[in-house]
């Protein structure tokens, strides 16, 4: 399996120009969590995502725990498992 195959297509950008709280209400409304930021040409220039925007608002030390309650516990099978090496088709 590829990630084209469990991309979204129809993908929604916003500009760089955009303010912080018109990113989100587009992430929001769109249901992305996270979406292109784009310039005037419309090239991609980076990515906006939830959590980009919940470091905003959040403490360092609490956005890493609500981080870590997302991933495995450390040592176990699944972490290796979800941590392994992603290799491009050839």
């Amino acid at each position: 399996m590829f990630a084209r195959d469990i991309m979204s297509d129809g993908v929604m950008s916003v500009a760089s120009t955009a303010s912080v709280l018109e990113a989100a209400n587009l992430l929001i409304n769109a249901h992305f969590s996270a979406m292109p930021v784009v310039d005037e040409a419309g090239h991609m220039v980076g990515i906006v995502s939830e959590a980009d925007l919940l470091r905003r608002v959040m403490a360092p030390a609490d956005f890493a725990h609500w981080l870590r309650g997302f991933l495995p516990a450390p040592g176990s099978a699944d972490l290796e498992a979800w941590l392994r090496p992603v290799h491009s088709p050839d």
